[in-house]
């Protein structure tokens, strides 16, 4: 999107803190949001205009003064009156939409000032999100604006609220996210102006802007994937010690503001630039990320060395603690590693959607509309949003054709190439296992019980009726294996 508006974005950020509303936590279940013009004729709604046969002149001269009244305020006043709580702890956001029926026809007239400083409220606050659309806080009222300021962008917004608002904004970010790698700029100014406004405004937040900046030649999904969260956390000065760093330097983001332009590039040895031009002064800062060797098969193998360049010139090298871990593979004699995990097109939980969409060999949603699951060659994936709204890999569903919608057997294996179908005994072969003897205990060591931290395995008899094998490994990955009652063959396969 144009950046012209980002100096307007920042002045935002500044200001949308101030906005205050009510807070009352809701005793009812979700109902949905009620349509956006159910009070109000869709001109009325949308421009403020009077009806014909509103009332007498004198009534219209009246109305007309308190209508320039209201649209001499600023956007952050009619937010504030908007959301002042009403008598009725009951009422829902359409209650507000009548109440304060002036500030909403004049909010609705400014969406794009409604959007820097709504949106960025609504990120600023994750746990603020996890209620529903009946809890008429300032969040949820922020929300419901948010939605009704963007009806008739292409987005499908779920009416189902029977969901937290944060699962509906991380669709919503997702949406963009793609479309800013798939379609371009060109997409947003022709079908969703508003919404490419709101990836101009999303860009803003470090971690969301890498989610929307294409990698030149990805060559390793593992280290650009760590390379993008440790960009993000220095550029927005958080968490040094959450990926084995000392504090970063205070002027780490230099030549990294919003209006540079960004590109990510990775080398093929893995390691990742992250590059800003100033579009003026074409001045140039970058971050490079160098993976270790382990890391290079695993995210959860630790993290390298980062590299800072400064609009200067100068270079400023920080090491993490395990920058040196070099790799080294198991055999069935050992514990599985979170290495193991990882399967044969490279896909790793906690990969955000975009790296797992393009690894994936001609993938499709599992339904039409949703995005939270993915099917490609029967293996099923399915995401939940991190703490940026960013949807990111949580769990991968290996299953027969009888036993998932999509109709399809999964065909890739997992681990140590356990697939479907294998017997109970052939899986124990592949690993260092300690008892194999099926005793119909509800707990049954397979390995590793001494030293859970190397990795171990559990064997379970479950409802009197089939085994389950739970392995978890040295990075806390989960590897679950569900043999069948009949034949003891492995039926299901799940990683989370």
């Amino acid at each position: 999107m144009k950046q012209k508006r980002f100096s307007a974005l920042l002045l935002a950020l500044a200001l949308f803190a101030g906005l205050t509303g009510c807070a009352r936590k809701s005793r009812r279940p979700a109902l949905p949001a009620a349509p956006l013009q159910s009070s109000f004729p869709a001109d009325e709604a949308d421009t403020g205009s009077e009806s014909a046969n509103s009332a007498a002149p004198r009534m219209k001269s009246a109305m007309g003064e308190a209508a320039n009244a209201v649209a001499q305020k600023t956007t952050e006043e009619l937010l504030r009156e908007f959301t002042e709580p009403l008598e009725d702890e009951d009422a829902l956001y359409q209650d507000y939409v009548t109440a304060h029926r002036a500030q909403y026809k004049m909010l609705r007239q400014r969406p794009e000032e409604v959007i820097e400083l709504v949106l960025p409220a609504l990120l600023s606050d994750e746990s603020a999100l996890e209620c529903y659309t009946d809890e008429t806080s300032r969040t949820t009222l922020f929300y419901c604006l948010f939605k009704d300021t963007l009806q008739n962008e292409p987005f499908s917004w779920d009416e189902d609220s029977y969901r937290l608002l944060s699962d509906m904004l991380a669709e919503f970010i997702q949406f963009v996210s793609e479309k800013e790698l798939t379609e371009g700029d060109s997409w947003f100014t022709e079908n969703a102006p508003l919404t490419g406004f709101c990836a101009a405004v999303l860009k803003s937040r470090p971690a969301l802007r890498l989610n929307m900046t294409p990698c030149e030649t990805m060559t390793n999904a593992q280290a650009l994937t760590n390379a993008k969260r440790v960009f993000a956390a220095v550029l927005e000065g958080t968490d040094a010690e959450t990926f084995g760093f000392d504090a970063w330097p205070e002027d780490a983001a230099n030549g990294f503001d919003y209006t540079t332009e960004w590109t990510l590039a990775q080398a093929e040895s893995g390691a990742v630039t992250l590059t800003a031009v100033d579009p003026d002064t074409k001045e140039a800062a970058s971050l490079t990320y160098t993976p270790n060797e382990a890391e290079l098969h695993s995210i959860l193998s630790g993290y390298g060395t980062l590299a800072l360049t400064g609009p200067d010139g100068e270079v400023r090298t920080l090491r993490a603690s395990n920058a040196d871990k070099i790799f080294t593979p198991a055999s069935n004699t050992k514990p599985i590693q979170d290495y193991e995990l990882v399967l044969d097109n490279g896909v790793e939980i906690g990969m955000d959607y975009n790296t797992v969409l393009a690894l994936l060999e001609a993938p499709h949603r599992v339904l039409p509309e949703s995005i939270r699951s993915l099917e490609s060659r029967g293996v099923l994936y399915g995401f939940y949003y991190d703490e940026n709204l960013i949807l990111r890999l949580n769990s991968i569903s290996f299953r027969f054709a009888e036993d998932t919608v999509t109709a399809k057997t999964s065909e890739l294996p997992a681990a140590r190439g356990i697939a479907l179908g294998e017997s109970m005994q052939s899986v124990f072969s592949k690993m260092p296992a300690y008892d194999t003897t099926l005793k119909k205990w509800a707990e049954q060591e397979i390995y590793g019980w001494a030293d859970p931290a190397g990795g171990k395995a559990t064997l379970s008899f479950v409802a009197d009726s089939f085994y389950f094998l739970t392995i978890v490994t040295p990075g806390g990955r989960v590897f679950s294996i569900t043999f069948a009652r009949l034949d003891g063959s492995v039926k299901w396969m799940d990683i989370s």
